[in-house]
């Protein structure tokens, strides 16, 4: 490759990019990723790898920094989210809690949104809005 002019400069590069993805995807399916792991570590070329979620979840790294939160939900029970990333310097953090349902709070924001009882009602009984 270090010869060939579709990948001489960044530029010509840039225009043969799919070529170029299609050589290193091909080259990457030989070898396992502990092999990779080895030999760019080895050449010291910059890399990470996509983990999986089952990976993330077992990540000792990733449970230390606080990453994890564990929630209690009236379907699903107790199970681990990933906690919200943002802290305000002064504020406590909003108590953890699972996602709602759909429709949960259907009532509540249609009335905050300015909408009577009465067109929450319609709305409902017309299926355009669904309250669980």
């Amino acid at each position: 490759m270090i010869d060939d002019p579709r990948f001489a400069t960044v530029d010509v590069r840039v225009r043969y990019m799919p070529e170029l993805i299609a050589i290193f995807d091909e080259a990457f399916a030989q070898h396992d990723l502990a092999h990779w792991n080895r030999v760019l570590a080895e050449y010291d070329i910059p890399f990470t790898f996509m983990r999986t979620y089952e990976e993330i979840g077992r990540d000792p790294q990733m449970a230390a920094s606080g990453v994890f939160a564990e929630v209690d939900h009236a379907r699903f029970g107790r199970f681990q989210t990933v906690d919200s990333p943002f802290r305000v310097e002064g504020a406590e953090k909003v108590a953890k809690r699972a996602a709602p349902e759909l429709g949960e709070h259907t009532r509540e924001i249609l009335a905050a949104a300015g909408y009577s009882t009465d067109e929450i009602r319609v709305l409902l009984e017309r299926g355009v809005a669904v309250q669980k």
